[in-house]
């Protein structure tokens, strides 16, 4: 028997981050999804410790490719920004 109400969640702003596994490998293909991001939104790999943008690319259907990021470091978590979508939880 269910306890209470299930709340609706707003799906507006979401963005999530789907990659291979929990570590970036290195040369291997990269990309998320941001389901109704237009083709050509901004959209940002940013250091979640320093805050400073480390790769910048931009949205096609729905999807955003960065491939060619490749961090020195797996020390750190990263999250992605998508202009006037949010930002993600931080993955890495």
């Amino acid at each position: 028997m269910p306890i209470g109400k299930p709340r609706k969640r707003k799906q507006q702003g979401l963005v999530q981050a789907l990659c291979k596994s929990t570590r970036l490998q290195f040369g291997e293909s990269k990309r998320f999804v941001c389901y109704g991001s237009e083709d050509g939104v901004p959209f940002q790999i940013i250091d979640n410790k320093t805050s400073k943008t480390l790769y910048e690319g931009e949205m096609l259907n729905n999807e955003g490719w960065f491939t060619e990021f490749d961090p020195i470091s797996n020390s750190h978590e990263f999250i992605i920004k998508v202009e006037g979508h949010g930002v993600s939880v931080p993955f890495g």
